[in-house]
């Protein structure tokens, strides 16, 4: 039987950690289609199937499951680590906030740039004076990115998973 899956990942950021159980999906279940959006769908209204976030859910009929964490950092290129002229906001959904605070103790200005999405902002930041905050599996590796204030200038979130009590069976 076909299986076709919704994902709503709640930030372009949760796009990679759906990796790591998509080929189980597809072991248990063969012919399994999935479909990932970043886009907002509702659960409630059967627009999506299920939902990856930052942040767990407090409301409504739904299983919720904490499937791990994911580490950020404050980074810069280290071509410009003594030059930074400010930082790009990445819009990580509703934890902004939260990854932001070292940018503002570093920096105490807000963002010179603001991006709504994070694929090219890792290129962004070797190739200017910028700083952001990355996932850590994106820079951990770059010789060229150097991490802002050590150890304050990293920030751990929660990925929850979770899914209307209606679809529990499936």
């Amino acid at each position: 039987e076909n299986t076709a899956w919704r994902i709503n990942a709640r930030s372009s950021a949760l796009v990679p950690p759906l990796a790591t159980f998509a080929p189980n999906m597809f072991r248990s279940s063969p012919g399994t289609r999935i479909e990932i959006s970043v886009q907002d769908h509702s659960l409630a209204m059967g627009e999506t199937d299920l939902v990856l976030s930052f942040e767990e859910p407090s409301k409504g009929n739904i299983i919720r499951k904490k499937v791990g964490s994911m580490e950020f950092n404050a980074v810069c290129s280290r071509y410009f680590q003594n030059d930074l002229e400010g930082w790009i906001s990445i819009d990580y959904g509703s934890v902004t906030p939260s990854l932001e605070v070292p940018m503002h103790d570093y920096f105490s200005t807000g963002p010179m740039l603001k991006s709504f999405g994070m694929p090219a902002i890792k290129q962004v930041v070797l190739d200017s004076p910028l700083a952001a905050i990355l996932p850590a599996h994106m820079t951990q590796s770059d010789p060229y990115i150097t991490q802002l204030g050590g150890e304050r200038a990293q920030v751990s979130l929660d990925i929850w998973l979770f899914y209307h009590a209606s679809r529990r069976g499936d």
